[in-house]
């Protein structure tokens, strides 16, 4: 091994949980961090009930931020997920939009909050994996069903305006969604126009069953940005 990578594996043998993450990469500390998730949370995630969490967990965190990336960096010009998850802005929001939906998920459930934050640090480690050549267009496609009420994005944010938080990173992923055109997907080309001939507020309504003045306003601000490209 490197010199660079003795020094980065010393470090990680020392850090914080919380500090783990951000010092690993995810080809050196995948290994690593699946031993200390295994050793550390197993005996919580066996003994914890019920099972819906576990549903709900991928759906609206794994699967959210997903899409979040997805679309988020289609309107970047990425290609790949790995892309999104390195690039600094975009791994901005998607980190606070994990952490917003892992919150209201702990506290919807009385799950523990530390573990469900250790999801978050793990997901973001694959998120970086170069290996797992995920190219946008499969993971976004289809916003029809992926910005349904129920579904990944809108069920996230939903899930944690009923939990008391709020969800303004979810929302910057939502905004993004109603933007994807990709021309392969002719789901996404419907939904997509439809926001753009009749307005996001009505699109929203229509897809995601989002209707408060405050929620339609919080959207239709960053959707707006992405239109004009604002900084």
């Amino acid at each position: 091994a490197t010199t660079f990578l003795k020094v980065r594996m010393a470090l990680l043998s020392l850090a914080a949980p919380r500090l783990r993450f951000l010092l690993c990469s995810p080809l050196s500390c995948r290994m690593f961090m699946t031993t200390i998730s295994t050793k550390r949370m197993a005996p919580t995630r066996l003994n914890f009930s019920p099972f819906t969490f576990f549903i709900e967990r991928k759906l609206l965190i794994h699967n959210m931020g997903h899409a979040l990336q997805a679309y988020y960096g289609y309107q970047k010009g990425h290609g790949y997920i790995f892309e999104t998850a390195t690039d600094g802005e975009i791994k901005y929001v998607l980190t606070r939009a994990l952490i917003e939906s892992a919150r209201g998920l702990a506290k919807k459930h009385g799950a523990p909050l530390d573990d469900t934050l250790q999801f978050v640090e793990d997901l973001m480690v694959r998120f970086e994996n170069k290996l797992l050549v995920d190219d946008l267009l499969r993971v976004g496609k289809d916003t029809k069903r992926k910005l349904s009420a129920g579904d990944r994005l809108v069920g996230a944010f939903k899930m944690v305006r009923e939990q008391g938080g709020v969800p303004a990173h979810i929302a910057v992923g939502i905004a993004a969604g109603y933007l994807f055109d990709d021309e392969r997907d002719p789901l996404a080309v419907e939904v997509s126009s439809y926001a753009k001939e009749n307005g996001l507020k009505a699109a929203l309504a229509k897809y995601s069953d989002i209707t408060d003045e405050a929620d339609v306003a919080m959207i239709q601000t960053f959707y707006d940005m992405f239109v004009e490209k604002a900084p």
